[in-house]
């Protein structure tokens, strides 16, 4: 989620009380465990960076160069920052064994085409881990309220969807759901996925 067009320390200060209150700990446990190399979608400022093991190569990507400038502060060895869009990605196919970003879905312009260029540049079997913020269709009320906040919040959070069905788009580009966590009654929720 990248708010407005704000430059990457601010963005840091709008996510520092979500970091705090548990985020930060999220981001660990999503990419524990990841090997070979590893594209991260959409880097931001790099907030996934330090919570990288040791394990894998690392190639993040962000449409934004004012992003990867500042993400540079969070880089280790074995980390590579490329400026890209999620639907034009500029590498060959089936090059990286897992994937991964956090908070990224909700802001690519078109996450078909991002989703289908994940999957081309995706080994076979490679994994796919996201959090996401999704629509809340088990809290109608809420569902509808993020559907009426959406056109505004877009405006001042670079196109941010608070309402986007991202598990459903997942699926919808071929890959199957292994693993689900919900937060906050389920209106944030971790995905691990696989090519099927």
């Amino acid at each position: 989620m990248t708010v407005g067009s704000f430059d990457g320390w601010l963005y840091d200060v709008f996510m520092a009380p979500a970091e705090r209150l548990g985020l930060a700990s999220r981001r660990r446990d999503l990419l524990h465990g990841l090997r070979g190399l590893v594209l991260e979608i959409g880097a931001g400022t790099g907030l996934n960076l330090p919570h990288y093991g040791p394990g894998p190569t690392v190639i993040a990507v962000d449409p934004k160069m004012s992003h990867i400038r500042y993400a540079r502060r969070r880089q280790r060895r074995g980390q590579y920052l490329v400026c890209a869009r999620a639907e034009a990605l500029p590498f060959r196919d089936a090059t990286f064994q897992a994937a991964a970003g956090t908070l990224v879905f909700c802001t690519v312009g078109d996450p078909g085409k991002g989703l289908a260029e994940l999957r081309r540049v995706l080994e076979p079997e490679a994994e796919l881990r996201l959090i996401e913020h999704v629509r809340w269709e088990r809290r109608p009320t809420m569902a509808r309220l993020q559907d009426w906040l959406t056109p505004a919040w877009k405006t001042i959070s670079d196109g941010c969807h608070l309402n986007r069905a991202t598990e459903k788009l997942i699926e919808q580009a071929g890959f199957e759901i292994k693993r689900r966590r919900e937060d906050f009654g389920g209106v944030f929720v971790e995905l691990h996925a696989r090519l099927d």
